[in-house]
């Protein structure tokens, strides 16, 4: 399928999980991403270290879990990829906590032209994270990241 249609699959601006993680034109978005990680675990905020050391520990008993989600192998160490899948997930969890504060509108940290292209190349199907929905897991992880 990836060879059909190239642009379903690869982001131009984004990217999420492990699959274009690291190419060359998607790395001024690393910014972006890490500053929302920031404020999701609010360094000035003592209760946050706690938090963030608690879903680390939760993404490391959930490793190999998730890397068996994705059909191609994941050229990524441990740790990288559990600090991918940290920021990764955090970005997408302080981008909708902004969003839903807003109304769904604009958010302050982003251009205007930014917000369609994130919505975009988040719903390609190589740039996702996965979420196992039956497992109660998945829902301990969210509630972990949003508190």
């Amino acid at each position: 399928m990836r060879h059909v249609e190239p642009k379903a699959y690869r982001p131009n601006n984004i990217s999420i999980g492990p699959c274009h993680h690291g190419a060359p034109h998607l790395r001024n978005m690393e910014v972006l991403k890490k500053s929302f990680y920031r404020r999701l675990f609010d360094p000035n905020n003592d209760a946050n270290g706690a938090k963030l050391d608690e879903a680390f520990r939760f993404l490391e008993e959930q490793e190999s879990s998730v890397r068996r989600c994705y059909m191609d192998d994941i050229k990524l160490s441990g740790d990288e990829f559990l600090q991918m899948m940290l920021v990764d997930g955090s970005f997408i969890v302080q981008l909708l906590r902004d969003l839903s504060a807003r109304e769904f509108g604009r958010v302050p940290c982003l251009s205007t032209w930014m917000l369609p292209i994130i919505r975009r190349e988040l719903i390609m199907l190589e740039n996702q994270l996965p979420i196992e929905g039956e497992n109660s897991k998945s829902e301990d992880a969210a509630t972990k990241l949003e508190r």
